[in-house]
C-alpha cells in the first residue's frame, strides 16, 4: 500500500509499509495503521509499544509498584537498573510481574494472535540441579499475576522461555501448573553470558523464542518454534516465576538479570 500524508501531521498505511524517517517529518506526527489500527508516534521512531530499561525508577517503591513482586529475590535493581532474579532452592514459588494492561501504550488486552517482544538476559550463574531435581526458572507473558502468593498449584496460560538443567527451552503452558507445561530446546547447554532474547506469537497457535549474539538481533544463537494451543489466551503480565521445589537443598542458584523489555501487539515483525 502506497503511504498517504492526509496532512502535515497525520500518516497512514499499512504495518509493513517502510515508515519515514522520523526526524524527516513534522515532530509528534501519527502514523495509523490501517489494518491494525494502531497509531504510531515519531517521538519514539514508530518504536515500541512499551518499553522499560529500569533507568526511571528512583526508589525501590516506585519499580515495585509496577513490577510487582512476592520476595526480593526477583526485583528491579534501582542502582543497576535491570531486573534481577536468583532462582534459589526453596520450598516456594518466587514470582514479579508487570501487569501490562496498565501500560497506557499497551492495548488493555494485548492480542491473542500476535505480539514480539525483546529482552536482554545476562545469565551470570548457571546450575544443571538445584539439589532436589532439576533446577528451572520462567520468563514471558503470563495470564495472571501471582506475584503475591508464595503457594504451588495456580494455574495459568503461559508463552516465554525457561532455564531447565542447563537447557534453554521455549516453553508453553495452556491452564495448568508452570512446570508441567511442554517446550523445546532453543540451546542445548548453554553457558553464561549475555543474550538478546526475542519471543514472538506468530499466530493463535504457534509461538517462537530465539536467542541472538548482538543487540542489533542479526547473530542467531538458536531458535524454536512450537506448536500451542489456540486457547492460550489473556497473556497480560509480563512475569518471571522461580517454581517451588521440594525442600532446602543447598546447590548454587541459577542467577541472572534482565534488561530493555520491549514489546508490541498486533505485530509479527520487531518494530
Amino acid at each position: 500500500m502506497t503511504i498517504k500524508y492526509l496532512d502535515s501531521k497525520r500518516i497512514s498505511g499499512l504495518s509493513s509499509d517502510t515508515k519515514p524517517t522520523s526526524t524527516t517529518v513534522q515532530t509528534n506526527s501519527l502514523f495509523t495503521e490501517t489494518n491494525t489500527g494502531k497509531i504510531r508516534w515519531s517521538g519514539n521512531n514508530w518504536g515500541w509499544d512499551y518499553e522499560d530499561d529500569y533507568s526511571s525508577y528512583t526508589t525501590q517503591a516506585e519499580a515495585d509498584a509496577v513490577w510487582d513482586k512476592n520476595v526480593t529475590n526477583v526485583q528491579v535493581n534501582i542502582t543497576n537498573d535491570n531486573l534481577a532474579f536468583t532462582s534459589n532452592n526453596v520450598s516456594a514459588n518466587w514470582s514479579i510481574a508487570n501487569n501490562l494492561a496498565n501500560r497506557a501504550s499497551l492495548p488493555a488486552t494485548l492480542s491473542d494472535t500476535a505480539w514480539v517482544n525483546r529482552s536482554t538476559v545476562n545469565f551470570t550463574t548457571i546450575v544443571t540441579s538445584d539439589g532436589c531435581g532439576v533446577s528451572y526458572c520462567f520468563f514471558g507473558l503470563s495470564s495472571i499475576n501471582k506475584s503475591n502468593s508464595s503457594t504451588a498449584g495456580v494455574a495459568e496460560d503461559f508463552l516465554g522461555w525457561s532455564i531447565q538443567a542447563n537447557n534453554f527451552k521455549a516453553w508453553e503452558r495452556d491452564n495448568g501448573f508452570l512446570n508441567g507445561g511442554t517446550g523445546s530446546n532453543i540451546i542445548t547447554g548453554i553457558t553464561t553470558g549475555i543474550r538478546y532474547i526475542e519471543m514472538t506469537r506468530l499466530s493463535s497457535t504457534s509461538f517462537k523464542a530465539e536467542s541472538f549474539a548482538n543487540s542489533n538481533y542479526t547473530s542467531s544463537q538458536g531458535s524454536a518454534t512450537i506448536t500451542v494451543g489456540s486457547t492460550i489466551q489473556s497473556l497480560q503480565y509480563a512475569a518471571w516465576r522461580k517454581m517451588d521445589n521440594t525442600g532446602v537443598c543447598g546447590a548454587t542458584p541459577t542467577v541472572g538479570t534482565i534488561d530493555d523489555f520491549k514489546i508490541s501487539s498486533g505485530v509479527t515483525v520487531a518494530p
